[in-house]
């Protein structure tokens, strides 16, 4: 193998982490862009350290063929933050919406009702939907099929048990009802396992299940390039038998698919696959959302501004949107520091917490957070912001 060599302009081992990069975007379809090279780079010292190897000679050996390195190396780089019942508006408009229906006909059918959970990372959103649909349609046939690329995600969600931070936003009652306490933790009831199976998949390499009622994949579609997403984007609405749906996370589009229509909730978006005809996705919107998902962070450069530093986050960030807005009131303060005011933020998604994370990487403590007490300063410190931010309370 030919040895990965930088070129004159590239920052020390920049062209060893671009091989790196392609080769694991071939082997798990994980696609970095450039604003998460720092991630991969973080992963790769922290394993070439415990091995007391050079950057360069770790990622020769991955790229040699080292399966087992590599597979090590792409679990690191999986996100797989999750917990019960996230996204809370979009399982509302799944309750309201679409279980009704996919129920009725099931039951008409005299049949199981069918749902995949593609990308289930460690099990809880599997779990929740077989809860939600248990304390909805109690009497009806389920099988819910949990796939991820991760073996030990999987490992973990066939256990199913979980710190009760992961638990957070179970409803009261189905939290006393559907799970069983074992010292500081909780394991699902064997009554809601029922009809819950799990298996490793690669959405890249392996078959995907058909005839299905519902298909969630939530946040797995970010990390893929245009092309991969509109490959994986037909083949998901392909699983879904006609009047099946598809939920998708919040920053996770389907742009123009021919074969399905977008129904719009006050709760969010689902799809809902038409009858009659093939699925096709417009790869042309698909490439140009790659421009400007794939854009880099306003944390690489920013330009000098005039007066203090200030920044504010309010009302409810979710996908793509929500994003956008982060990095704009971010962008003042990333060259030399400054104020960031959530005092008035409702919500934010996992995107815009580690987007956060990023900035109080760059900035330290020069970065100050202005936040109350309670659910907004929790949310800071689970996703790492304070610290290494200054945390300030405000009202």
């Amino acid at each position: 193998m030919s040895p990965v060599v930088a070129r004159d302009d590239e920052p020390e081992g920049r062209g060893e982490l671009d091989a790196l990069a392609s080769h694991v975007a071939k082997h798990a379809g994980l696609h970095l862009a450039e604003r998460q090279r720092w991630l991969l780079e973080a992963r790769v010292d922290a394993r070439r350290a415990a091995r007391a190897e050079t950057r360069a000679r770790y990622v020769e050996r991955v790229l040699a063929g080292d399966v087992a390195e590599l597979a090590t190396l792409v679990e690191s780089l999986r996100v797989g933050e999750t917990r019960f019942y996230r996204h809370p508006r979009q399982l509302r408009a799944l309750r309201r919406v679409a279980l009704p229906e996919l129920v009725a006909r099931a039951e008409a059918e005299s049949r199981s009702l069918r749902i995949w959970s593609a990308g289930c990372a460690s099990g809880e959103e599997a779990y929740t939907m077989a809860l939600l649909v248990r304390g909805a349609f109690p009497d009806v046939a389920l099988d819910v099929l949990a796939t991820d690329l991760s073996g030990e995600a999987i490992r973990c969600a066939e256990i199913g048990t979980y710190d009760l931070e992961r638990l957070r936003d179970v409803p009261e009652e189905m939290l006393e009802a559907a799970f069983v306490v074992e010292g500081a933790r909780r394991s699902v009831h064997p009554s809601y396992r029922k009809g819950v199976r799990f298996a490793v998949q690669n959405l890249l390499t392996d078959a995907y299940p058909r005839g299905l009622d519902l298909v969630l994949c939530r946040n797995v579609l970010i990390y893929f390039d245009a092309a991969t997403r509109t490959r994986v984007l037909e083949q998901l609405f392909g699983a879904v038998r006609e009047g099946g749906y598809v939920a998708l996370g919040y920053a996770d589009h389907a742009g123009d698919v021919r074969g399905a229509e977008a129904i719009r909730t006050d709760d969010g978006v689902l799809y809902r696959r038409v009858e009659g005809g093939a699925v096709r996705v417009d790869a042309r919107v698909e490439q140009a959302r790659e421009t400007v998902v794939e854009s880099p962070s306003p944390v690489a450069a920013v330009a000098p501004v005039k007066g203090p530093p200030l920044g504010q986050l309010e009302g409810e960030l979710e996908g793509a949107l929500g994003l956008a807005r982060t990095r704009s009131a971010l962008a003042p303060l990333l060259r030399e520091g400054g104020e960031l005011d959530v005092t008035r933020l409702r919500f934010a998604d996992d995107d815009v917490g580690r987007e956060l994370a990023r900035a109080a990487q760059v900035l330290g403590e020069r970065l100050v957070v202005v936040a109350p007490s309670g659910g907004i300063e929790r949310f800071l410190r689970r996703h790492g912001v304070v610290p290494p931010a200054t945390l300030r309370r405000g009202r």
